[in-house]
């Protein structure tokens, strides 16, 4: 399992229109990288995605690949 937090997405506008104008150009990039012993194989990636100040526990927060997963796209 691995872990990344990301900091919220700014544009470089005024605090009120900083959400609203980010988009892809400006976006924050990550990777998450993790090493496989030689006889394991992958089968299956599982991405979650929440704020830090969200209601719902982490199996609630699934997300599919290509999903809006609120402003972040898997």
């Amino acid at each position: 399992m691995a872990i990344i937090g990301l900091p919220p997405c700014t544009s470089g506008q005024a605090p009120a229109d900083a959400q609203a104008a980010c988009n892809e150009a400006n976006a924050i990039r990550a990777a998450v990288c993790a090493t496989i012993p030689p006889r394991q194989r992958v089968t299956e990636v599982q991405l979650f995605t929440r704020t830090d100040d969200a209601q719902q526990s982490w199996t609630e927060s699934k997300v599919q690949s290509g999903q809006d997963a609120g402003a972040a796209n898997s």
